[in-house]
């Protein structure tokens, strides 16, 4: 019986904030895929020019910055998606993320090595 309790809160959940998510996470593959683009024109000039081992650096290069951008867009997904729920259960925003503000990310920078910053973002209370 619990568990159909469960599944009925999880639906009522998901129906209350269902905008939010998709707004949100079309939000974030649309920025990325913006910023993306330029990858792209990095691998066309690469064949433009046609030089063997230059097209060659430039794909490498594309391909690494596209797999540097789909990590920080799955750890950005993630964290709103952790903070959608701990918004949509309990109303409230995580306290990290009420302090953080995109220009000091912007500024500073995301320390992910950071111990504090990871234990606080991993507690929603």
């Amino acid at each position: 019986m619990k568990a159909l309790l469960r599944v009925h809160r999880s639906i009522d959940l998901l129906k209350k904030n269902m905008g939010e998510g998709l707004i949100g996470t079309f939000s974030f593959g649309l920025v990325f895929t913006v910023a993306s683009l330029p990858a792209f024109f990095v691998v066309g000039a690469g064949v433009y020019l046609g030089k063997g081992m230059l097209t060659l650096a430039l794909i490498i290069v594309a391909v690494a910055y596209l797999l540097v951008l789909s990590v920080f867009q799955s750890a950005l997904l993630g964290i709103f998606q952790s903070a959608l729920y701990q918004f949509a259960r309990f109303g409230t925003v995580p306290r990290v993320l009420r302090q953080i503000s995109c220009g000091t990310l912007l500024r500073e920078g995301l320390r992910l090595n950071d111990p504090n910053l990871l234990h606080q973002l991993n507690d929603f209370k």
